[in-house]
C-alpha cells in the first residue's frame, strides 16, 4: 500500500472518529428518461417520488403513476418493493397494480408501457409534476398531477374513457400506520380472487356520497391525514390491510372507486403530529382551495400550475 500505513484496527473496524459532514442540501430532481420526479421544496424533509418512465422488462411493475412519499423523518405512501424473485409474491403482488399508490381499472392490472412527462415546475414555494400513464389500459387515459408544499401533497389524478364505454376506477393508496376511516363501514367479500387484489385482507367497504377522510397513525407521535374530495353521486371506499415491504407486517390501504366513462381523483395528503391540523378542501371555478387555520391556499392545475398563499391574521 502506497502513503501512510493503515493499521489493522482500522482496517477491520473503521476510523475512531471521522469529521462532521455538511447535510446535502437535497432539492428537486427531474430523470425525464428514467421517468421518475423527486418533488421537495427547501426548508421541508417532505419527499415525494412519481414514477411515470418506461416499463422495467421482466423486473418491471405494472405501476404507472405510483408515488411515495416521506416526511418528518419517516415514510409514509408505502411501495411493496420487490420480494425474492422466488418468492410467490413477487408475482402475485409486488408487481400489481393494486399494490400501488395508482388507479387501477376494471380491478384489472396494467398493460407494460411507456409513460409520458407533461410539464415539471421546480418553485420555492412548490413543485409539480404533471405525467401522462401512456397504454397502460385499452381505450382509457390517465393523467396524475402532484403538487407538493411544505406542508401538504396535493395529488390529482384523471381517468377517462377514449371509446364512451364505462368502467370501475380504483384509486389506490397504502400508507403505513394504523388507519382511522370516517364512514360507515362494513366487512366486504367483493374482490376478485386474482390480480393482487385477493391479497387484501380484512376489507371494509362503505359508501361515500361526499368527502371522504381517513387517519393513518404511525408510531413517535407521527400521522398522515387525507382528504378526497367528493364527485357528483356516490364513490365507493374500501379500507383494510395489504401486504408491506416486511411480509410479516400489513400495511393498511384505501381505495376509492368511481365508475362511469370518466373519473377525477383530488386528494391531499397531510403529514403531521397526530392532530396538528385540519384542512378543508374545496373546489370551484377558481381553482382548488386549501384552508387551514394559519392560510389558505389557492392551486389551479392546468398544464402550468399556479400557487398562492394567503397568510390569516
Amino acid at each position: 500500500m502506497r502513503g501512510r500505513q493503515r493499521p489493522l484496527e482500522a482496517l477491520l473496524w473503521g476510523a475512531p472518529s471521522l469529521p462532521e459532514g455538511k447535510p446535502i442540501d437535497l432539492a428537486s430532481e427531474m430523470l425525464p428518461v428514467a421517468g421518475v420526479a423527486t418533488l421537495r421544496v427547501k426548508g421541508s424533509d417532505h419527499t415525494v417520488a412519481v414514477k411515470f418512465g418506461p416499463h422495467g422488462g421482466g423486473h418491471g411493475h405494472y405501476d404507472k403513476l405510483t408515488f411515495i412519499s416521506y416526511a418528518n423523518g419517516a415514510h409514509l405512501a408505502a411501495d411493496p418493493g420487490t420480494q425474492a424473485y422466488g418468492a410467490k409474491s413477487h408475482n402475485t403482488w409486488d408487481k400489481m397494480t393494486v399494490a400501488h399508490n395508482t388507479v387501477s381499472v376494471d380491478q384489472a392490472v396494467q398493460k407494460p408501457a411507456t409513460g409520458k412527462l407533461i410539464s415539471w415546475q421546480a418553485e420555492p414555494e412548490f413543485t409539480a409534476v404533471v405525467a401522462d400513464a401512456g397504454p397502460v389500459y385499452d381505450n382509457v387515459d390517465l393523467q396524475r398531477t402532484s403538487i407538493v408544499t411544505s406542508d401538504y401533497v396535493l395529488e390529482i389524478t384523471t381517468a377517462s374513457s377514449t371509446d364512451g364505454k364505462e368502467h370501475d376506477f380504483d384509486w389506490n393508496y397504502h400508507n403505513f400506520g394504523v388507519q382511522h376511516a370516517d364512514g360507515n363501514f362494513s366487512p366486504y367479500a367483493g374482490f376478485p380472487q386474482k390480480d393482487g387484489y385477493n391479497n387484501l385482507t380484512e376489507n371494509q367497504s362503505a359508501t361515500i356520497a361526499g368527502d371522504f377522510h381517513s387517519a393513518f397513525v404511525m408510531d413517535n407521535n407521527r400521522q398522515m391525514d387525507m382528504w378526497m374530495l367528493g364527485e357528483d353521486g356516490e364513490s365507493q371506499v374500501f379500507t383494510g390491510l395489504g401486504p408491506g415491504p416486511d411480509l410479516r407486517v400489513k400495511v393498511p390501504y384505501a381505495i376509492v372507486r368511481r365508475h362511469g366513462t370518466s373519473a377525477e381523483f383530488i386528494a391531499v395528503l397531510l403529514p403531521g403530529p397526530v392532530g396538528a391540523k385540519t384542512l378543508n378542501v374545496t373546489k370551484d371555478a377558481s381553482g382548488i382551495h386549501i384552508k387551514s387555520s394559519e392560510w389558505e391556499d389557492t392551486i389551479e392545475p392546468r398544464t402550468k400550475v399556479t400557487y398562492r398563499r394567503v397568510r390569516r391574521q
